[in-house]
C-alpha cells in the first residue's frame, strides 16, 4: 500500500484475493495485484512461490508480466500487469 492504491476487489479464490490497482507514482497505470494469503495456502505456499518464479521468467506477448513481488510474514503480494476481459475460461 505504499507504493499501489488497491481500489477494488475483482477475483477472489482459495487461497488470494486480486485487486485492481493503481501506481501511486502514476495513477494512470493500472495494475492487477494478488495478495496471497500464507496461512490459507499453509503447505502449498512452497508450489505457489515456484508458480511465481517460473511466471516471472516468462517473457512472451501472450502471458501477463509479473512486475513485482512483496513478501510480508501474512502475505504474497504478487503485482502484475491488469489484463481487461474477465475469467480464463471466457
Amino acid at each position: 500500500t505504499d507504493k499501489y492504491y488497491m481500489d477494488e476487489e475483482v477475483g477472489r479464490g482459495s487461497f488470494a484475493v486480486v485487486w485492481k490497482g493503481r501506481l501511486k507514482s502514476d495513477p494512470k497505470q493500472t495494475v492487477a495485484i494478488k495478495v496471497i494469503s500464507k496461512n490459507k495456502a499453509g503447505n502449498e505456499l512452497h508450489l505457489i512461490e515456484n508458480e511465481i518464479n517460473l511466471h516471472a521468467e516468462c517473457d512472451h506477448p501472450n502471458v501477463g508480466k509479473i512486475y513485482e513481488v512483496f513478501d510480508s510474514p501474512t502475505s504474497v503480494s504478487v503485482v502484475m500487469e491488469y489484463i481487461i476481459g474477465g475469467e480464463l475460461f471466457e
